[in-house]
């Protein structure tokens, strides 16, 4: 998966590059620092071990989640990122690439693996 300024994702088709910026899951560098932030989906990062983020653990912690933006500034490569849609569907985002430095240029590349209705 790849987000920048330009290119944004859902979790019900997270195959489509959406140049619209009409995607649940965003990504921008305009405040001091970068966050992912949309309208319809709920965003929390998994502390802990790389592994620690699963279907289940971001069940519960997003059970009663209503932050719609997520800081990137305490995410390094390989953070684990958990996303719930309007839908119900359920995302695990772990981040490979965090390009940040320029903030004009910054983008995100990770993996995604989503979970249809688990909610």
């Amino acid at each position: 998966m790849w987000l920048d300024a330009e290119t944004s994702v859902n979790l019900e088709a997270p195959d489509a590059r959406l140049t619209n910026g009409e995607g649940d899951i965003r990504f921008g560098c305009k405040m001091a620092g970068c966050e992912l932030r949309s309208e319809t989906a709920v965003f929390l990062q998994v502390y802990g071990n790389p592994g620690d983020g699963t279907l289940d653990t971001c069940r519960l912690m997003l059970a009663r989640v209503k932050t719609h933006t997520l800081p990137l500034a305490a995410a390094a490569n390989g953070t684990e990122i958990c996303i719930k849609d309007s839908a119900g569907n359920i995302g695990l985002l772990v981040i490979r690439t965090k390009s940040t430095a320029m903030p004009d240029l910054a983008f995100l590349k990770g993996e995604l693996t989503v979970w249809r209705d688990a909610a």
